[in-house]
């Protein structure tokens, strides 16, 4: 079963695809794996594990996660992304006062499988003609 979230069709921080960027698409799969609590904030390796953060401050709840990849992708640094991902959910402190924060880290790894449209376009042909010729 396939599971596709709001986030694919509703998600505001990006554009609409328009038509001509059909052909350079490429969609992507990871398999979330291996959920682990972190010992602290700094305990997980860039590249090998995604992270889910959870913390209060000021009385509001906040959460969010990056995948294993995202990291290594934006050549940030452990603490980079720390505020980055503390950012995503939602927190405006000060850069330099994410370590005052108590963070509730999980780290997980994921294996990704991507498909380029092209990829996809031949395979859509494939099953419309295997269904045309049942």
């Amino acid at each position: 079963m396939l599971i596709i979230t709001n986030s694919a069709f509703d998600d505001t921080r990006f554009n609409p695809i328009s038509a001509r960027e059909l052909a350079s698409l490429e969609c992507a799969v990871t398999l979330l794996t291996n959920f682990e609590p972190a010992s602290h904030a700094l305990d997980w390796t860039l590249g090998t594990h995604g992270l889910r953060i959870s913390f209060t401050h000021h009385n509001r709840r906040y959460g969010a996660t990056y995948l294993p990849d995202v990291a290594k992708d934006q050549g940030w640094t452990k603490e980079e992304t720390l505020v980055s991902l503390m950012r995503k959910a939602g927190w405006n402190g000060r850069r330099d006062e994410w370590k005052k924060v108590e963070l509730n880290v999980v780290r997980y790894q994921g294996k990704k499988v991507a498909l380029g449209y092209p990829e996809w376009k031949e395979w859509r042909t494939w099953v419309e003609e295997e269904v045309t010729d049942s």
